[in-house]
């Protein structure tokens, strides 16, 4: 009786010491929530959307499976490797880069004494300067929210699963381990919307509406730019780009006008967003190196030197985040986002890489065919020697499903049956280091904000994020046992080739991808031989009957573009004579 006593009144005690500092801290402990939340959530949507296509995958086959949103309107995933990339000099040349930026706004600010006008020109130049961030930001958002709401794969009741087609503007039963099968369509009273069934059926001019309101947010356009002899670029367009723009436009003009703080953390965090997609270490060491770099600059201009202080809290542009609840507020600059951010990114990025490189074959070096059982199983050949050839798996798009996540999981349809689609169960592989990251991030962070409460001072929020994301990185690879393979990870385009040859441990794991073998190179070298030959031929055929062409077909040559500017709207047939059947009923 006299222990349980003790107890309930150290509980008691605990009790009431804890509301006593909520009570007391509540404004400020608001504030840093707020933050935690808004970092990490910027954190996890912009890392996803860096993924594509790793090099332990094969590329998709034209034409055969969906890719990212749209139906049959197919999107790259092919990314160029190492845009943005850094290097380990980087580790030194940014911090020497920012500390040069931080030092020139600190003495224009104690010298000129205008604020004011500083802060004029510095938000005008930095709006302007994120317009393509915003633009980036609000295209992914609609995107986000059009696959919530024309999602391409949804399920009825949880029963059976069905694929929209915008072409043929019909439901269509999808099974496991079936392609769409154009007989077995289903009439929905609602045209393309998620829904199974309805107390009404829309009139033919309604459907009409929503299947033209999918098209145009789902369908893609073609911008084709050419300079001749500058220039010669195509890109994909959808109408989500134009509204983004136009919404990007406004954004700008109200912020300058009212220099709204919501504006500006709104142009901070699309800043951010952009980032991460152009930003990028090629290899864990790299991203190390540049983050310890950097962890450096953050003390020493914090501690040490007056500079970051007075650039923070006299510069009003959008280059920190600015929260505040009651009469509490706080400030993170965004590089305690981006920095970090280039990292968690990197990690869910080696996740996709993993999850690919477990199904991954290896078979024999003089191995000349596959037997049927190899070819049914995806899991690792036990090697005899450490020389193998990797069969890569075929890469599924993970990226845009969202909606389509949401429309076949047991959220939506707890009693869900039906198995879901081979392209979003892709979307849902592990990710056991990229939640390390974020919980490595979290904890840096509350670190951050627990020493900024007890000094009462401003603090190097990468002094405490550093060694949480760098830490619980390399212990998530030690516990796994796959520090190796963190080394081995680049994305210099050096790990993706067709067919490698590799060579594995005693345990069946990849030590080294080896060179082309030495027969191959000669082919190679063979073909591109008898290629210049043959245009050098051509070459010196077109010197010596030059006249003769020239004369004989000088009107019949193609003249070629100058300046060229054409958006290519998508043609679907398909979809007109549904469109004309709809009008019929």
């Amino acid at each position: 009786m006299f222990v349980f006593s003790d107890v309930r009144g150290m509980a008691h005690s605990c009790a009431s010491l804890f509301w006593h500092f909520w009570e007391t801290h509540s404004e400020f402990l608001h504030v840093e929530l707020k933050i935690l939340v808004i970092t990490l959530t910027i954190l996890y949507v912009s890392s996803h959307a860096t993924l594509h296509r790793p090099a332990s995958a094969q590329p998709r086959k034209k034409g055969k499976t969906p890719s990212s949103y749209g139906d049959e309107n197919e999107e790259d995933d092919e990314k160029p490797n190492n845009i943005g990339g850094l290097q380990p000099s980087d580790a030194i040349v940014f911090p020497i880069m920012a500390s040069v930026a931080l030092v020139g706004m600190y003495y224009v600010i104690q010298y000129l004494r205008k604020a004011d006008l500083l802060n004029l020109v510095m938000r005008w130049y930095t709006s302007v300067v994120s317009v393509g961030s915003l633009v980036t930001l609000y295209s992914h958002g609609l995107q986000l929210a059009t696959s919530f709401v024309f999602p391409r794969y949804w399920t009825a009741n949880g029963r059976a699963i069905y694929r929209v087609n915008q072409a043929t503007r019909r439901h269509h039963v999808w099974e496991q381990g079936k392609a769409v099968n154009d007989q077995d369509t289903v009439e929905m009273p609602l045209g393309p919307l998620p829904y199974a069934k309805a107390p009404f059926r829309l009139p033919a001019s309604a459907q009409n509406f929503l299947w033209e309101l999918r098209g145009l947010f789902t369908e893609k356009w073609i911008l084709e730019i050419k300079v001749h002899g500058i220039l010669s670029e195509k890109m994909p367009l959808r109408f989500q780009h134009g509204l983004a723009a136009f919404m990007a436009v406004m954004t700008i003009l109200v912020y300058n006008l009212t220099n709204s703080a919501l504006l500006s953390n709104i142009l901070g965090l699309a800043f951010c967003y952009a980032t991460q997609q152009l930003l990028s270490p090629t290899k864990f060491v790299t991203g190390f190196l540049v983050l310890i770099g950097l962890f450096v600059y953050d003390i020493v201009m914090v501690f040490y030197t007056p500079f970051m202080i007075t650039v923070a809290t006299k510069v009003d542009a959008p280059v920190k985040l600015t929260i505040q609840t009651g009469s509490k507020s706080n400030l993170l600059g965004l590089g305690d986002i981006v920095i970090p951010g280039i990292m968690v990114a990197l990690a869910l990025r080696f996740d996709l890489w993993m999850y690919y490189q477990r199904k991954v074959r290896y078979v024999a070096v003089d191995a000349k065919t596959e037997s049927s059982e190899e070819k049914k199983s995806d899991q690792l050949t036990q090697p005899t020697n450490p020389r193998r050839i990797a069969k890569r798996a075929q890469y599924t798009d993970v990226t845009g499903t969202w909606g389509d996540w949401f429309w076949t999981s047991r959220l939506a349809f707890p009693f869900r049956t039906s198995p879901q689609p081979p392209e979003i169960v892709a979307s849902s592989f592990p990710k056991p280091y990229f939640y390390a990251s974020l919980l490595g991030y979290a904890m840096g962070m509350g670190f951050t904000m627990t020493m900024l409460m007890v000094f009462k001072h401003g603090q190097p929020a990468l002094l405490y994020l550093v060694p949480g994301l760098i830490g619980s990185l390399l212990l998530t690879g030690l516990v796994r046992g796959e520090i190796r393979e963190m080394m081995i990870y680049n994305e210099d385009g050096s790990l993706d080739v067709e067919d490698a040859e590799v060579e594995l441990d005693q345990n069946g794991r990849l030590l080294r991808i080896i060179e082309a073998k030495e027969e191959e190179k000669g082919k190679e070298k063979g073909d591109d031989k008898k290629d210049k030959s043959s245009g050098e031929e051509r070459k010196e055929g077109e010197t010596v009957k030059g006249s003769e062409v020239t004369e004989g077909h000088h009107e019949k040559k193609k003249q070629p573009d100058v300046l060229l500017i054409r958006i290519s709207a998508p043609t679907i047939e398909a979809g007109d004579n549904a469109r004309s059947k709809i009008h019929e009923e």
